[in-house]
């Protein structure tokens, strides 16, 4: 999978970027997650650490059953790869009841016999979000792909998720 050359982070909204940010900073890391959970505590208040273990769950389900390897920018880089536009994008449409949505990009990260633990996972983050009243947009449409070969060094894959 490519950088995306037309979609930035910021792009994303407050709820896209923290559910990138969070990935990035899991896969790269796993001792990240007391740098992610001070930013989940101060976004989220006291549910912060909640909210964060289940995006955590989120983030190894998809990683370890979701069939295929995704790429992602690494932590700090304000480009987004393709798959982390699938990731927003499924999320969105969880938060959205968009079902047509969330049934595809489900199809697009995970195979076909373990979506239903995806679908536990990302509904229970995306309920948690919700309650917390931190929406997540749809991503932008993207009309192209660049490779990461494409792009200069620093925006390279840092792993899989």
């Amino acid at each position: 999978m490519g950088i995306v050359k037309t979609v930035k982070l910021p792009d994303l909204g407050a709820g896209g970027c923290i559910l990138i940010w969070t990935f990035r900073g899991l896969v790269a890391d796993e001792r990240n997650k007391p740098t992610l959970l001070k930013g989940y505590t101060d976004y989220f208040g006291d549910q912060g650490e909640i909210v964060l273990d289940a995006v955590q769950n989120t983030v190894y389900t998809i990683g370890r059953s979701g069939g295929r390897p995704l790429s992602l920018s690494k932590p700090g880089c304000c480009c987004v790869s393709a798959d982390e536009l699938s990731i927003v994008g499924v999320f969105a449409a969880c938060f959205h009841n968009d079902t047509a949505r969330y049934n595809a990009y489900l199809d697009w990260l995970m195979s076909k016999d373990r979506r239903q633990s995806a679908k536990h996972a990302i509904d229970d983050a995306m309920r948690l979000f919700q309650q917390s009243n931190i929406q997540i947009d749809h991503p932008p449409s993207i009309a192209t792909v660049e490779t990461f070969a494409d792009i200069k060094p620093t925006h390279d894959i840092v792993g899989h998720a």
